[in-house]
């Protein structure tokens, strides 16, 4: 399992979700959870469009096309 920052703000994002498909409203989880509104409304939004395989595998951090040498 990895450690450190990025997987402590990975599992917060899951916990989200997780949250709010329970039926939490944003304020319950920004409450639960010691974020903002915005984070909550955001990681919705990314996970709308995005789904959560790919949020899982960060495939989102970069959003502009590879480049392809050869």
């Amino acid at each position: 399992m990895k450690r450190g920052r990025k997987s402590a703000i990975e599992l917060t994002k899951a916990h989200a979700l997780l949250l709010v498909n329970d039926g939490k409203t944003e304020m319950e989880v920004k409450d639960m959870l010691r974020i903002s509104r915005a984070t909550v409304s955001n990681i919705k939004k990314r996970y709308r469009e995005e789904g959560f395989r790919k949020r899982s595998r960060g495939e989102n951090k970069n959003r502009s096309a590879k480049k392809v040498y050869g």
